[in-house]
């Protein structure tokens, strides 16, 4: 017996149902994420299921592990901001139970309707997740600007994301403030002359974050400069961008004020 295989067809059904459980498991747990990582994370699975099907070069067994395992932890950190074991166990099992969901009821669907109405509505899912991923890239680029910082004589130009839910502020003077990337200011602003702890709330709980007072900062927002001085930057010991498109969080009050 000959069995055809539509690659494109096999593609499409997997690319929309991962992003379907991943969003189903993001509802289920609360995850933080987006519409980009959740795509970025089914194309991995999609191309996995693909390849899976076409190179049987490795046994069933050792194929359900990667499957079950590797390939999902993988689609799991692409996606959600995952740490330590035990909170990638969590998502695991979440995954799991979500897959199972959505299997049956698709299941269920496929059985009892026609195969263009499944097909034209994997096709539709597709097509609302890629315009939601469009959307967010724009959004993303649309307010990403590089600025410059002055501080002692020395200036950097790093790449800077408008946070829209960037509210913090210094509570004495209620100065906005911006966030810089630890690690991308390692080499600038090395000796400082005083150091303002700044509180902070975040999901994981709350905290204190360093703060200095730089000399200015230069925003370049489509050929416009936009120069705040003594701007009140603070440091953050976690990556602003885990895929390094930017180094800065700008707080749109100050930089909307400045204008």
């Amino acid at each position: 017996m000959t069995h055809v295989l539509y690659i494109d067809v096999l593609f499409l059904i997997n690319f929309v149902m991962d992003c379907l459980v991943l969003n189903t498991l993001r509802i289920i747990l609360k995850g933080k994420t987006t519409w980009l990582k959740i795509g970025a994370a089914g194309l991995t699975g999609a191309l996995w299921a693909c390849a899976a099907a076409v190179w049987h070069f490795l046994p069933v067994f050792v194929e359900m592990l990667i499957t079950w395992l590797a390939v999902s932890s993988l689609m799991i950190k692409i996606a959600f901001p995952v740490r330590g074991i035990q909170e990638l166990i969590k998502y695991l099992a979440g995954l799991y139970l979500a897959t199972v969901s959505l299997a049956g009821l698709s299941y269920a669907f496929y059985q009892h309707t026609r195969f263009w109405i499944f097909y034209t509505a994997c096709a539709y899912l597709f097509s609302i997740g890629l315009w939601h991923i469009f959307l967010e890239v724009r959004q993303r680029i649309r307010h990403l600007y590089p600025v410059t910082l002055s501080y002692g004589g020395q200036t950097r130009t790093f790449q800077a994301l408008v946070d829209t839910g960037n509210h913090l502020y210094e509570p004495v003077s209620h100065r906005p403030v911006h966030i810089l990337d630890y690690q991308a200011c390692t080499d600038f602003c090395e000796q400082v002359a005083g150091v303002v702890y700044i509180p902070f709330q975040s999901v994981g709980g709350e905290g204190m974050m360093p703060g200095i007072y730089l000399d200015s900062m230069v925003v370049e927002k489509n050929g416009i400069y936009t120069t705040v001085n003594k701007p009140l930057v603070a440091i953050s010991r976690q990556p602003l961008s885990p895929g390094g498109e930017y180094q800065m969080l700008l707080n749109e009050a100050e930089v909307t004020a400045g204008e």
